[in-house]
């Protein structure tokens, strides 16, 4: 059965926050969050914790692309605000993140600045393919 509101964590690259949310779980709401246009949903493993990470698919679209994963090996997996929810349920449904996996997932959230971002953003580490 479809959850009305999930817990998620979002990591914002473009206002440069992250933390845990309570969101509709609505494609609508998703949107709204990540201040995009189009998602796409990839499955991936955050250290020990399985989660679907809702993201820009655009990310990589723009002129000064943040990125907001990256593999134990350093390697960039995502670009753009994302938003980490629990696995789907038997039906494909999103579900909410327990406070335990929100709160190991806000551990791997490290603040980056580069040569040409000197801002510090977040930015998700130990995120691999599941």
């Amino acid at each position: 059965m479809k959850q009305k509101r999930i817990t998620a964590v979002l990591v914002d690259t473009e206002k440069e926050i992250f933390g845990i949310v309570n969101i509709p779980n609505e494609l609508d709401a998703f949107y709204k969050v990540l201040g995009c246009r189009c998602i796409d949903i990839t499955t991936r493993r955050i250290g020990k914790t399985v989660a679907e990470i809702i993201c820009d698919d655009e990310g990589l679209l723009v002129e000064a692309p943040k990125i907001s994963a990256i593999n134990n090996l350093g390697e960039a997996q995502l670009a753009g605000s994302i938003l980490i929810v629990g696995n789907g349920d038997s039906d494909g449904n999103l579900t909410s993140l327990s406070n335990e996996d929100a709160n190991h997932i806000l551990s791997c959230v490290q603040l980056l600045s580069t040569r040409k971002i000197k801002n510090p953003y977040p930015i998700l580490t130990q995120c691999e393919y599941a």
